[in-house]
This record gives C-alpha cells, sequence and structure tokens, in this order.
C-alpha cells in the first residue's frame, strides 16, 4: 500500500516476497505498479460525453487524487463506452479517440503526442546485442499481419550524450543486413535497470493493441445467441441514436428535440412515443403511454382527462390528495354531478342561477334551506325556511304538496294550537289542555267526535257503528243543550223518546196523558200545547 518515488514517478506497492537466501541473508522482491492502476477500482455503469479532451479528464478525475497537466489538443468529440468500465480504462479510451497519448507525472495526468524523432538508430553490432522479429497474423494493421520487434539494446547516451538518448515513444530506425530488417518505426514498449540504465529490452512495432481495440473485443467476446443488444451510433445528424438489435426501439438525444423515444414493429418501422417538440418558442413534452412518477411535478398547470396513483398537493397543501384519497381543498367550484356516499364537516352552498334560493350544509349552521329576503336589512338577507335545529326539523313558508304522511303537525309548539298526529285531531288552550273539537279514532271508537273544556270530556259525538247511528251525549255531568232562545228549533224524521223530557224546566214523563195545567199563564199553556200536538203528529 506504501507508494516508492522513482524516476519521477509514483508506483504504488503491489507485491512483496521475502526470502532467505543460502548465505543466510534476507531479501525481499517487491513488486509495483503505477499510482493510475487505483482508477480501476472506480467503476462506471457506461461513460458517454461530448467536448474537449480537457473537459473529459477533468470530468472523470474530478473526484480522484489526481489532477490534468498539459493536453496537446482542443478539438471536440465524442467518447461513448456503452459497457462497465473502470476509469483507468477510460482514460486510455480518451487518449485514443483524440489520437495522443498517456504521460504521467506523479499524481498529474498529461495528454501528449508522446516521444520524438532524434534519428536514433539500432544497428547490430553497434548499440543491439540481439534482435527478433514476431510477425502476427491474428492482428492486422491496413489488412496485413502486424510486426513487431524486441532488441537487446544497449543505452549508450552515457557515452555519446542526448544524441543516443531514447525513451518510450521516439520514432527509431532498427537495421540488421542479416535478418533484412531496415524499418522505422516507435518504441512502444522499453524495459531496463534503474540504477545502471546500461541494457534495455525494448520493443518496437506498427501495431500494439489500444483500449478501444480491447474493449470492441470484449463486447463481441460477451454477445449471446438470440439475447437483444443496443446499438450506439453518435453523429453531426442525429446526435446519440440507441438502437435495439431487433429493431423494436429506438431512443435518439440531440439538441432538436431533446430526446425521442420510439417504438419499433422489428421491420425498421417506428414511432415516437416519447419526444420533446417546440411550439411557439416553448418546450412540450409529448408521451404516449402510461407515465409513474415516484418524486415531485412541479407544474404551472396541468389538464388530464385522468389522473390516477399516488398523492397530489398544489399551493402548499391548499390542495391536496393523499394516496388514500382524502382531499383537502380551501374552495373549490365544481361543475357536473358529484356523488359521494358521506359528507362530514365544511360548508357546501347550493344556489340557484337567479341568486333567490339556496341550500346550506355545514358543520356550524347545519342543513338549511334559505330564500333571499331584499327587504330585510340594509341590503336584504338569506331567510331560513327550512333547518335543522336541536336535533329537530323546522320549516317556514307555504307548503304546496299532494300528499303530507306521518309524523306531528301543530300550529304552535305549545300553548294554544291545533295538531294533527296519531290519526287525532286536537285543540288545546292557552295552558296546553285539550278544549274544544277533538277526535277519537280509537280502534273501538273510530269516528267518534269529542269536546272538551279545559282538559274534561264534556260531549261526544258517538258513533254506534254497525248501521247503529249517531249518538249525542253529554259527558262528565254536563248538560246537553240545543237552540237559543228566540231562535227556532226543528226536528225531522221519527223521534224516539226513552226517558223523561224537560221542556222549559218542565219534565215530561207521558206525552199521552200529559196536559198543561193550571199553574201555567195562557201562553204558556198554548205553547205547550202547540208542542204537544206537534209531537204527537211526530210520532
Amino acid at each position: 500500500g506504501n507508494i516508492v518515488e522513482a524516476e519521477g514517478n509514483y508506483f504504488r506497492i503491489a507485491y512483496t516476497e521475502e526470502t532467505r537466501n543460502d548465505d543466510d541473508t534476507l531479501t525481499i522482491s517487491v513488486s509495483c505498479e503505477h499510482i493510475v492502476y487505483d482508477l480501476i477500482e472506480q467503476e462506471l455503469d457506461y461513460y458517454t460525453a461530448d467536448g474537449t479532451a480537457t473537459q473529459m479528464l477533468e470530468t472523470l478525475l474530478s473526484d480522484t487524487a489526481f489532477m490534468v497537466g498539459d493536453v496537446d489538443t482542443s478539438e471536440v468529440k465524442t467518447v461513448s463506452i456503452q459497457e462497465k468500465q473502470n476509469k483507468k480504462d477510460i482514460l486510455y479510451a480518451i487518449a485514443s479517440v483524440f489520437g495522443l497519448e498517456l504521460k504521467f507525472e506523479k499524481f498529474k495526468i498529461n495528454l501528449v503526442k508522446r516521444g520524438s524523432d532524434n534519428g536514433v538508430q539500432f544497428r547490430y553490432r553497434r548499440n543491439i546485442k540481439g534482435i527478433t522479429r514476431i510477425v502476427d497474423g491474428r492482428n492486422k494493421v491496413d489488412g496485413q499481419p502486424s510486426v513487431a520487434y524486441g532488441l537487446d539494446a544497449v543505452m549508450l547516451e552515457q557515452l555519446f550524450g542526448d544524441s543516443e538518448h531514447f525513451e518510450l515513444g521516439d520514432t527509431v530506425r532498427v537495421y540488421d543486413e542479416g535478418l533484412g530488417v531496415d524499418v522505422t518505426t516507435r518504441i512502444v514498449r522499453m524495459r531496463y535497470d534503474i540504477e545502471e540504465r546500461m541494457t534495455a529490452d525494448v520493443e518496437i512495432a506498427n501495431f500494439i493493441p489500444n483500449v478501444t481495440d480491447t474493449l470492441t473485443h470484449i463486447e463481441r467476446k460477451t454477445i449471446t445467441k438470440e439475447k437483444v443488444y443496443n446499438g450506439v451510433t453518435i453523429g453531426p445528424e442525429n446526435g446519440f441514436v440507441a438502437e435495439r438489435s431487433d429493431k423494436m426501439a429506438r431512443n435518439t438525444m440531440n439538441a432538436t428535440f431533446g430526446n425521442m423515444l420510439e417504438l419499433g414493429d422489428g421491420e425498421g418501422n417506428y414511432e415516437a412515443v416519447f419526444y420533446v417538440t417546440i411550439e411557439n418558442g416553448e418546450a412540450k413534452l409529448n408521451l404516449k403511454g402510461n407515465a409513474e412518477f415516484t418524486g415531485k411535478i412541479l407544474a404551472s398547470l396541468i389538464s388530464a382527462s385522468d389522473i390516477k396513483g399516488g398523492s397530489i398537493e398544489i399551493g402548499d397543501n391548499m390542495f391536496a390528495v393523499d394516496n388514500t384519497g382524502h382531499m383537502i381543498a380551501n374552495s373549490a367550484y365544481i361543475q357536473g354531478l358529484i356523488e359521494a356516499s358521506e359528507f362530514i364537516g365544511g360548508k357546501i352552498i347550493i344556489t340557484n342561477e337567479a341568486e333567490t334560493e339556496r341550500v346550506i350544509l355545514s358543520v356550524l349552521d347545519g342543513f338549511r334551506f334559505q330564500a333571499f329576503d331584499e327587504n330585510a336589512g340594509e341590503e336584504g338577507e338569506w331567510i331560513d325556511s327550512i333547518w335543522m335545529e336541536d336535533g329537530k326539523g323546522k320549516f317556514f313558508g307555504e307548503i304546496i304538496s299532494s300528499t303530507i304522511t306521518g309524523g306531528l303537525i301543530r300550529t304552535a309548539e305549545s300553548g294554544r294550537r291545533i295538531e294533527i298526529s296519531d290519526n287525532q285531531i286536537r285543540c288545546y288552550n292557552d295552558d296546553g289542555n285539550l278544549n274544544g273539537f277533538v277526535t277519537n279514532n280509537a280502534s273501538s271508537q273510530f269516528g267518534d267526535w269529542e269536546f272538551y273544556d279545559n282538559g274534561t270530556l264534556v260531549f261526544r259525538v258517538y258513533n254506534r257503528l254497525v248501521g247503529g247511528g249517531v249518538t249525542l251525549r253529554p259527558e262528565g255531568g254536563a248538560n246537553l243543550i240545543i237552540g237559543s232562545g228566540g231562535a227556532f228549533l226543528r226536528l225531522e224524521g221519527d223521534i224516539s223518546i226513552g226517558g223523561p223530557v224537560i221542556i222549559n224546566g218542565r219534565s215530561l214523563s207521558s206525552l199521552s196523558t200529559k196536559t198543561a195545567g193550571g199553574t201555567y199563564g195562557a201562553n204558556e199553556q198554548e205553547m205547550l200545547q202547540e208542542i204537544y200536538d206537534k209531537l204527537q203528529e211526530l210520532i
């Protein structure tokens, strides 16, 4: 884990091997790798960037210990890697896209045109101790096999100065008459002793696999038959396009419409289902299908025929609907049908178009029908017509109805009143006692009429039932008086007298034997005689 500094660079100790030797000495072998290998531990699911190399490096290294150094280009390009990769490999991919190479100075990373052509030559028996030529038909350059040379070279810089200096990336000439070698190419790998710097294993080649080749190779190796893959293309006309291999879906991103998702039929025909258009200078999102949001939606206007799921909050809880269906609204204007199984709390006012009648449902006012009286108060008032109070229904005004069934109808709540209830009609005086006309519709006396005097029954019109006629009879010892003084009393029909008859205070026990005696005056005798004669006629 410790860092070793060598030749102006940092290397992290990755492997150690301790050994006891034959001469009883202890040695330790240490293997190190450049600190850029720390970037292997940071992986990205994919990487896509568009811009300059400097911008890409700064973004890629922003959360690492590395910094961006010299960059030999200001070109704008696009890098797209659609496979999970670590940041070290992405770093090499960026360098490959821009045609540059990486040069490390401790934690500083430079992207430069590495190497130079100082005219250095490698010749057999001069500065080459041995040479190997490798031809590989598996890796081709422009259709030709790649060729690499391995040199066991002598480092003559200490003897002849800078003219013999060479390093990684330099262009050099290799000459060996015996092998027929005379090529000019680059140094792609070097191995040497950092203390002695006398000889070096040098590899020069016209081909060396870069990271983009490796990524392509890895991607091809992982392709499985019958599996659906996404192909990615980037161009100036359509921007970024990702298309499924079965042509069932395609996604395009560019500056014209932002992001467009299309569904295909597998034959190359597509229909846009999610895209952005510009209408009257404003962006409009178009979606054909369903949408699910798990975060917050901020909008000045939502127009929809159907909204389902989740909760809604508008205006800092001014209007809210939670995921259980409970709604909070400070006010509402609704046109159309409202159906509900239960209303609790709040206030509902329904007013007719002419604003002359209204209905109120509220916790404070209860249930009220009101009419507007423009003559009440200074500007008119709403007057209750039907309302609830103390658990009772109240009514004021005119009732127009064809049928009223059940309950109690009375002219006043107490005191003098007439009541209709329980199939009866009753009259009460100021003291709340029965007084005057009362019906008696009990099953055994159905149709009786009764008259009360301050709570006492004094007269009854008795329904004899079963064709028995009607009886007029006083009750409670009260007198029955028919007619009034000076008025003509007329009786028609058969009259049956079953008991004493009193006329003008006199009792007549039998009409057949009784005559007006001398105790009566002449007028009285004449009147009695006329009554007698008439009764006899009637009898």
